[in-house]
């Protein structure tokens, strides 16, 4: 059996599946797509099948490599993701009680940011356009927080620097030559 179409004049069409038994979309007569759901209340409403399921919408070319939005009721979250090779990444980006977490999925300010790594490649950086790297950066290096300014055309030229754990706590370079807790 393969399901069928019904056309309900200026109400929607449904589509059922082989056996009749459910309805898994609908379209409403003014536009609204519901996919798990026959009373879609925006243009396209995605619904899991209960409460407790996450419900998704994917791409990619295949079930083990995609990108995914995933709404998680269990905690309430909005995920942003990908699936590489069976395996799933949620934390990508997590939207939690109106709080965006990068890296982390119940982020506790505005914008937390949290780092798989201790690398000086981790934390949030902002690149130059000009193609030398990076104006500012944040991150943790071996235990170490580390807060960097840039100027000029490569990384090399601070103008600010802010470290942790007995290293330079603030230092200037360039014509305003400054250092507190070191010699510049």
């Amino acid at each position: 059996s393969v399901g069928e179409w019904i056309i309900i004049a200026n109400v929607r069409l449904r589509f059922y599946d082989a056996d009749n038994s459910s309805e898994p979309m609908s379209i409403l007569a003014n536009g609204n797509v519901g996919i798990g759901n026959i009373n879609p209340v925006s243009k396209l409403t995605v619904s899991a099948s209960s409460s407790t399921a996450n419900s998704e919408i994917s791409v990619g070319y295949d079930a083990d490599n995609r990108g995914m939005i995933t709404y998680l009721p269990a905690d309430d979250r909005l995920g942003f993701g990908t699936r590489d090779s069976g395996t799933n990444y949620f934390d990508v980006m997590s939207v939690y009680q109106g709080k965006v977490g990068i890296g982390i999925t119940d982020p506790t300010a505005q914008l937390e940011v949290k780092s798989h790594t201790t690398a000086a490649t981790s934390g949030i950086a902002v690149q130059n356009n000009n193609g030398y790297g990076y104006a500012a950066r944040m991150y943790v290096d071996g235990g170490d927080g580390h807060f960097e300014l840039y100027v000029g055309t490569n990384t090399t030229t601070k103008k600010v620097h802010i470290a942790s754990y007995g290293d330079t706590y603030f230092n200037a370079t360039g014509t305003g030559r400054v250092g507190i807790g070191t010699a510049i």
